[in-house]
């Protein structure tokens, strides 16, 4: 396949912006169309951007047949029926996290590529950062030797996103703070562990903040009504995770809270080695004495090197970074964790994955 992908992209919120920027970026592909329910919305970001074709009705775009390849970055409850649909009509797809709000709607997407051979991926950014990419490597390679522990930490201040709007709704999202950035901790730590099987999983989850609208990122646009709009997510999510071969994940997510500021970590604890992803640091000894190394690495756009993988994939038939297999196992961990821990109750939980 030598000439160039012809790519969409549905949506026209700030994850859509990145997908738009980095399929400009890539020599193999022409960005030919965007789709967006909101006509005002669609009209802004395809004059921005220069895109020609211009669509309202997903399944207008799809139906025109113009195109080979198209980036889902809609709200969470339309990942699974939208990349559906396009698989069904032959059109790659690259997903926007987290794969589905459930495992059964990401099974059932696994199943349409499989049968149809469309390329899935789900787009777990925070993979191809240079911090991660060396970081796998040097897991990978047995540098940190057994690694035992992983402490995965995504907090704000104040972080909620768009109170009253479909973020902060479980119907349309799926889940609050752990659907929306716990995804990134979760994908992350077990990507970097080769996806061991959970065993055991004890969680506490609710909301402090946004159930009282408060804890609102300033960087939404406000809603009308925020303080009575409907809430019912999480705003915090603390859990412990136990794996099979005997690591362990701990979990901290909050989209609000009285602490210092955003944090956003991943600490590896290993029998050889250790290490912190941002800035990336390397903590080992020699001789008895501990020494820190911070890798010099060159500065890349995660985005675009996701897209990159996923064209080559298309393409060139290369492997994807990013398995649907394994973002479905993301899905259940969330599931896990929702189940563990509610609002009344904190419970062990064994943990059994469902077959692929």
């Amino acid at each position: 396949m030598s000439k160039k992908l012809r790519a969409a992209v549905t949506g026209a919120g700030w994850p859509a912006w990145q997908h738009i920027k980095a399929y400009q970026w890539s020599s193999d592909v022409e960005l030919v169309a965007l789709c967006d329910s909101d006509a005002e919305k669609l009209k802004k970001t395809a004059d921005q951007y220069c895109i020609p074709q211009r669509f309202t009705s997903f399944d207008e775009m799809l139906n025109s047949g113009k195109i080979d390849v198209v980036s889902i970055c809609t709200p969470n409850f339309l990942h699974a029926l939208m990349s559906i649909n396009a698989m069904e009509k032959g059109i790659h797809v690259l997903c926007e996290k987290p794969m589905a709000i459930t495992v059964s709607d990401g099974l059932k997407m696994l199943d349409v590529s499989r049968r149809t051979g469309m390329t899935l991926m789900v787009a777990h950014q925070q993979r191809f950062t240079a911090q991660a990419q060396y970081l796998k490597k040097l897991v990978s390679d047995g540098c940190l030797g057994e690694i035992y522990h992983i402490r995965a930490t995504w907090v704000r201040r104040r972080g909620i996103p768009g109170l009253g709007g479909w973020f902060t709704q479980k119907e349309k999202s799926g889940g609050g703070a752990l659907m929306d950035i716990g995804v990134h901790l979760i994908d992350l730590s077990m990507w970097l562990l080769d996806f061991p099987e959970p065993l055991q999983v004890v969680s506490s989850w609710g909301s402090r903040f946004g159930v009282h609208g408060k804890g609102a990122s300033t960087g939404y646009p406000a809603t009308n009504n925020e303080k009575n709009s409907l809430f019912d997510v999480d705003d915090y999510v603390f859990a412990q995770i136990n794996l099979c071969g005997g690591a362990s994940l701990q979990l901290e997510c909050s989209w609000a809270g009285h602490i210092r500021g955003e944090e956003f970590n991943l600490e590896i604890w290993g029998d050889k080695g250790g290490a912190r992803l941002f800035p990336l640091t390397i903590y080992t000894d020699h001789k008895g004495l501990p020494i820190d190394s911070a890798p010099v690495l060159p500065e890349t756009n995660p985005f675009e090197a996701e897209i990159n993988s996923f064209i080559d994939s298309v393409k060139k038939g290369t492997t994807l970074l990013c398995h649907p297999e394994q973002s479905i196992r993301t899905v259940e961990l969330i599931e896990m964790i929702y189940k563990s821990g509610t609002p009344e109750k904190t419970e062990v939980l064994k943990a059994e994955s469902a077959p692929i």
